[in-house]
């Protein structure tokens, strides 16, 4: 039996994506989609003890509203926010004894000017992008329809650059011109083919040109984004009942700042760098020893080894090829971070036995400090889960 939903929450903000906060559930469709306006997204929950949602309604008024209709609960985030219109609100009951369980929600956007039907599913009959000039957008709720959730995409989301110090502070400096490269690698114990190393393969050095000390800029996400498919959280029990060996997730991003080194230049490098992280992972974890007596001890062992391993190697690969090139970009420094995809029963096993590497959790704000070079760069980033 699904499990029903037990609240509503309506997000507004800047970024053509939701930020997904903990213990949410977001649907993905901009709710001012083609408006303009807040991008504003759907999210919902479903809490174990809580009243289900039996009734939910979508409404518009000329005006803004400060309270909802009698009997009524709501967010009173106005989903036509910045983008004219109507005012248009969700509003939603619970635990109606003579009504079902709302367990699944949808939202379609598109041209046609009433919602179409669609098996198992009731539509709400209130255009949410009403006078604003967008797309139709409709809302759907089912009793009947299971919410299907496949294993999460995970996502680290490198987003803000703040220059603690920059390099060129001469009065003739016209300021820094830092970009990234983050590498997305992941591998499991003992499982044949599961070493996989990726990066954009793009080279920005213009993004944030001319910033100083102090500046701040936002990182693009074709430099700053890496995406992991399916990613099953283990358990405690999954390791030591099931005998399943847990699989390694993490980084590396290395900072360079542009002078005068060839996009195809640094390609071919990172194109080398790719191929060093895939060995040394492979070798470590998919080709690694996994005893399931003591997994905290293999999980420390192989990946204080990679960082020491990656660290060396990378950092004299960079230093010999970026010299060789002449005039070359700087290479300020990288940095690292690999995590267990392991639940909270697993990061508590880790934390007794002093295993200094962390699980993956979600919704987390986290920062890394490339420094090197006569620069002092702080990203700010986000772990997350992508449902």
């Amino acid at each position: 039996m699904s499990q029903a939903i037990t609240k509503f929450k309506i997000e507004a903000n800047d970024d053509s994506e939701p930020s997904y906060e903990l213990g949410w559930d977001f649907l993905t469709t901009d709710l001012n989609k083609d408006a303009g306006g807040k991008f504003i997204y759907f999210g919902y929950q479903s809490i174990d003890g809580q009243p289900p949602i039996t009734s939910v309604d979508v409404k518009s008024y000329d005006s803004a509203q400060s309270n909802p209709p009698q009997g009524w609960s709501w967010d009173s985030t106005d989903l036509n926010q910045g983008a004219g219109g109507k005012h248009i609100y969700l509003l939603w009951k619970t635990g109606e004894s003579n009504k079902p369980a709302i367990i699944n929600v949808q939202v379609i956007a598109g041209d046609q000017s009433s919602p179409p039907n669609i098996p198992g599913w009731i539509a709400i009959p209130q255009d949410i992008n009403e006078g604003s000039g967008g797309a139709y957008i409709w809302l759907y709720y089912s009793t009947t329809v299971p919410i299907v959730k496949s294993p999460p995409k995970w996502r680290f989301r490198f987003h803000t650059l703040e220059v603690i110090k920059a390099q060129e502070q001469s009065g003739l400096s016209n300021g820094d011109e830092p970009y990234f490269i983050f590498f997305g690698v992941r591998s499991t114990f003992q499982v044949p083919g599961s070493t996989k190393v990726f990066w954009h393969q793009f080279i920005n050095d213009s993004w944030a040109s001319g910033i100083d000390t102090r500046d701040k800029a936002t990182i693009p996400k074709d430099m700053g984004e890496l995406i992991f498919p399916d990613v099953k959280l283990l358990s405690e029990a999954d390791i030591f009942d099931n005998n399943k060996a847990p699989e390694i997730i993490g980084f590396l991003g290395v900072c360079l700042e542009s002078d005068n080194t060839r996009a195809k230049d640094i390609i071919n490098l990172m194109s080398k760098l790719e191929q060093a992280i895939f060995d040394e992972f492979k070798k470590m974890i998919e080709d690694g020893k996994f005893d399931i007596t003591d997994p905290a001890k293999a999980i420390n062992e192989a990946t204080q080894h990679i960082q020491k391993a990656l660290e060396l190697s990378l950092a004299d690969k960079l230093t010999l090829f970026l010299i060789a090139i002449g005039d070359p970009d700087d290479f300020i420094g990288f940095n690292s971070k690999f995590y267990v995809a392991g639940d909270s029963s697993v990061k508590k096993f880790l934390s007794e036995f002093d295993v200094p590497v962390e699980c993956l959790e979600d919704n987390r704000n986290l920062e890394l400090k490339f420094e090197g070079d006569g620069a002092n760069y702080k990203v700010l980033w986000k772990s997350h889960a992508l449902t």
